[in-house]
């Protein structure tokens, strides 16, 4: 960490986002950017499901895909 904190360096922290569609090549690619760019470390954003939407029963909050999760609110109670 000593390396880091030198006098007249700006730390550079590249966020990476947990939205790349399941697609694991958007992350690798992001993440060798940010070391070509020279960031010093990556953040990964996180998230639960359940803390991505409000907590609301109307139809504009209802799933409209097949499957499982047709016609089921976002806000889910259960954890997976």
């Amino acid at each position: 960490m000593k390396n880091f904190l030198k006098k007249n360096h700006t730390y550079i922290v590249a966020e990476l986002s947990a939205n790349h569609n399941q697609d694991f090549q958007i992350p690798k690619d992001y993440l060798n950017t940010a070391k070509e760019y020279e960031a010093d470390t990556t953040k990964v954003q996180t998230y639960r499901a359940d803390s991505a939407t409000l907590d609301v029963k109307n139809p504009y909050f209802i799933v409209s895909l097949k499957g499982y999760f047709a016609q089921k609110y976002l806000f889910l109670n259960k954890r997976f």
